[in-house]
C-alpha cells in the first residue's frame, strides 16, 4: 500500500498528533528529521473541489487557490508499497515543485 496524506500544518491539531504519533511510525517514508514533507504557505496550491458545484464548475480558474498556511504531506507505505513505489529524495523535491502555484503571466 502507498498513500499520500495532506494535512494542514496547524500545530496542536488532532490529525497532526495522530499522523506524527507512533501508530504510523513504521509507515512514514521521507527524508531528513521530519516525519513529513512540508509544503510552505503561499508556495503551493490546491484544487478546491468547486468543480462539484454546478454554478462554478465550468470556471476552471476558480478551482485553484494558493494556500496561505503550510501543508504537511505524509507518505505512508507498507514494505511492499515502498518496494514497488519507492519514494526518493528526488521525488520529494518533484512533489513540492508540482504543488507550486503557476507563475503569474506578465
Amino acid at each position: 500500500l502507498s498513500f499520500f496524506v495532506f494535512v494542514p500544518d496547524w500545530p496542536g491539531a488532532g490529525g497532526l498528533n495522530l499522523m506524527d504519533g507512533p501508530g504510523f511510525q513504521g509507515y512514514r517514508r521521507n527524508f531528513g528529521e521530519d516525519t513529513f514533507v512540508l509544503a510552505k504557505g503561499r508556495e503551493h496550491h490546491y484544487i478546491t473541489g468547486v468543480q462539484f458545484f454546478a454554478e462554478a464548475g465550468q470556471h476552471a480558474e476558480k478551482r485553484y487557490y494558493t494556500v496561505p498556511h503550510g501543508t504537511r504531506v505524509y507518505v505512508l507505505q507498507n514494505d511492499a508499497g515502498a518496494k514497488r513505489w519507492p519514494f526518493s529524495e528526488e521525488q520529494q523535491e518533484q512533489l513540492l515543485e508540482h504543488l507550486k502555484p503557476p507563475k503569474a503571466e506578465a
